[in-house]
């Protein structure tokens, strides 16, 4: 889920503390990693690098699905961090932010 300040996350339900909090103005850049087994939206934080993974899935056609969904996400994301959006998220780009103060 994403609003004006915070994208969160859901986690699986065997981990502690199910959603996550990652406030927009804490993120310098989204990518789209397109890895075999386990796409990811990456999240270079001020502090850390966060990989958000969607559940493994073993037919092709739902793997696809989920990729699809992680590009939309980086996409949303740019487009609330100020970047342009063109609706195609290709692997492995990002959008840098540069730190102010």
């Amino acid at each position: 889920m994403l609003t004006d300040v915070a994208l969160y996350w859901y986690k699986s339900p065997w981990s502690l503390g199910r959603w996550r909090r990652f406030p927009l103005v804490a993120i310098r850049s989204v990518e789209f990693e397109n890895s075999g087994l386990r796409p990811a939206m990456r999240l270079d934080m001020e502090s850390k690098v966060v990989r958000l993974h969607t559940p493994h899935d073993s037919y092709g056609d739902e793997m696809d699905f989920d990729r699809k969904v992680l590009a939309k996400g980086v996409a949303e994301i740019r487009q609330r961090l100020g970047g342009a959006s063109s609706g195609d998220v290709s692997p492995n780009t990002s959008l840098e932010r540069t730190r102010e103060g």
